[in-house]
């Protein structure tokens, strides 16, 4: 989709890639590749795979946006969360990619959106990052 926006094979490309800003097309690409690089490095079991996962999943725990102020949304996958926003409290699941950041110009007060699954997920990484850095102390060997 990215690349077909940045050749101009939709109608209107230039002018969706001027409303999306170049920091949210080149920021969005970066961090999916990264997330797909960072998968394959966790499956093949590489060292750093496994910290660059628990990057991964950490900046999608939660997602925030305020009226007139930040508005930060990076998730790349299946999500399962709690969302309260100025209106209301509701529960979010699905499966989504988007990375977005800027200004909230209109809409609810507030908006935070927790991502439970992602929040389980750096909780289960980084348990294992301890388990394969732990150090043993001398007296127990």
């Amino acid at each position: 989709m990215s690349g077909a926006l940045y050749l101009g094979i939709f109608a209107n490309s230039a002018a969706m890639l001027g409303f999306v800003g170049p920091m949210n097309y080149w920021g969005g690409i970066a961090f999916f590749a990264f997330v797909i690089v960072a998968g394959r490095a966790l499956l093949r079991q590489q060292a750093w795979g496994l910290k660059a996962s628990i990057v991964c999943q950490t900046l999608q725990v939660a997602s925030f946006a305020f009226l007139n102020g930040p508005h930060v949304q990076i998730q790349a996958g299946p999500r399962l969360g709690i969302n309260v926003t100025s209106d209301f409290v509701g529960f979010t699941a699905g499966f989504s990619s988007s990375f977005f950041l800027g200004i909230r110009a209109a809409g609810p007060a507030y908006d935070v959106t927790v991502n439970v699954l992602a929040a389980v997920w750096v909780v289960f990484l980084v348990r294992e990052w301890l388990r394969i850095n732990q150090v043993t102390s001398p007296a127990a060997a």
